[in-house]
């Protein structure tokens, strides 16, 4: 009998703990309802709503690097950067040239700490086309192809440039870092307090957009 018992509580004491220990997070309060009516997606689209100048955007990085490491299986994932401030718009060029060069995944955590540091508490400006021009090439990319696209006025990276402040508005985006489940629920660090607890709210819209 009694090893029956202690076969019992190691089986269901991991799903005791977990239930007991999972938070229920508020719409209104925790997160916020844009568009209940939006039709199921599939996968669910995660959109980051940042930019590299954001030093609050920089403290959750790693936290959301560690999420896409791990994220659920019917997740899809991207960025848009916005331009809240001058030289801003620099930065969002950046991620752009990073993207069309499939390396935005690499960048992206070496550009928080360049200009962050580390510790995220520095405050280094490379929202001149000339310094972000050198950390790319310190990353290998050839300076031509940097000052191409740092310069250009393609169609491309005019529309690309579009793409935030329109969704900016569609969303209601008024802070960073901001992030997008499924075209129905939004959610900010603003709302969440921590990096962490802010990234199992995501999760949990995730799994809420799937009901």
């Amino acid at each position: 009998m009694k090893k029956l018992l202690a076969i019992f509580i190691l089986v269901t004491l991991p799903f005791i703990f977990n239930n007991v220990s999972a938070e229920t997070f508020v719409a209104g309060k925790d997160y916020t309802v844009i568009n209940a009516d939006a039709p199921k997606q599939n996968p669910v689209q995660v959109i980051e709503f940042f930019n590299y100048g954001c030093p609050w955007c920089a403290f959750i990085d790693p936290t959301v690097e560690k999420w896409i490491q791990h994220k659920p299986r019917n997740v899809e994932f991207k960025r848009v950067p916005l331009a809240f401030e001058s030289g801003w718009g620099t930065y969002a060029k950046a991620y752009y040239l990073a993207k069309a060069l499939k390396i935005e995944n690499k960048i992206t955590p070496l550009l928080f700490t360049a200009i962050h540091g580390s510790d995220n508490t520095q405050n280094n400006d490379l929202s001149s086309t000339a310094a972000i021009t050198d950390f790319f090439v310190k990353q290998g990319v050839k300076q031509s192809a940097v000052e191409n696209a740092m310069n250009s006025a393609s169609p491309s990276m005019t529309l690309q440039l579009q793409e935030g402040p329109r969704m900016m508005k569609q969303y209601s985006i008024t802070t960073m870092p901001t992030f997008m489940v499924g075209e129905k629920y939004r959610v900010g660090l603003d709302q969440a307090k921590t990096p962490e607890r802010l990234m199992e709210i995501v999760d949990y819209l995730v799994k809420l957009d799937n009901k």
